[in-house]
């Protein structure tokens, strides 16, 4: 049943409209309405409908409430990418960040000890590690040193044993050997025998030996 009313019905003395004459009106299409159908008043919530042009208002508002005022989809990547920057605590990763890391070998460490530096210097092949020992060995060796060169043997040099023959040239040009409280010097074809830097016999090419002490012959030592 459609019931028929006059604006004029709707509307007190200054033109607003009178919500008691709505009260029992029936329910009003609103498809066509537009601001200029309408006067300042208050049109009870029920006289609308739940869904206009086919949107349910419910769910609209729901989700209008649910975007912050002034949000924006159409942001630019480098926008983006100043917010997250000045986020707190918060740091683009960079194209030199990737590069940096990608140059850092998996399971790399920068806290390793002296000692397991160590001990991987001498597991690698063909990698020892240079000790104290072979420091101290190597300080006592003459510069330019070779396996047969007696230059400075002397008798402190030596401990007991025996030294292969293969290890002493064919001849020593040293002319002064010492042996400790005694040194023998060549000079001139003549062996000087000496002990605390004096000499106490001689022996020439001639085979003449000279003493400056008493010589024992047939004597016992």
């Amino acid at each position: 049943m459609t019931r028929t009313r006059n604006i004029s019905d709707l509307l007190d003395s200054n033109g607003d409209v009178k919500v008691t004459s709505l009260d029992n009106a029936p329910a009003v299409d609103l498809t066509n309405l537009s601001a200029t159908h309408l006067t300042s008043g208050t049109i009870p919530a029920a006289r609308f409908p739940s869904t206009i042009d086919g949107r349910d208002l419910s769910t609209d508002g729901t989700k209008l409430d649910g975007i912050e005022a002034s949000a924006t989809a159409d942001q630019t990547a480098s926008e983006i990418r100043a917010l997250v920057e000045s986020a707190s605590d918060s740091n683009v990763f960079t194209d030199a960040d990737h590069t940096k890391l990608n140059g850092i070998e998996a399971s790399a460490t920068a806290d390793q000890t002296a000692s397991e530096i160590k001990t991987l210097v001498e597991s690698a092949s063909d990698s020892n590690v240079f000790t104290d020992a072979d420091h101290t060995k190597l300080n006592g060796i003459s510069a330019g040193a070779t396996a047969d060169d007696l230059t400075n043997l002397s008798a402190t040099n030596l401990t007991s044993g025996t030294i292969p023959d293969a290890r002493f040239p064919a001849t020593i040009a040293a002319t002064t050997v010492d042996l400790g409280d005694w040194t023998i010097t060549e000079s001139g074809g003549v062996l000087f025998f000496a002990t605390s830097g004096t000499n106490k016999m001689k022996l020439d090419a001639s085979g003449n030996l000279t003493v400056v002490g008493d010589v024992t012959a047939f004597g016992s030592m």
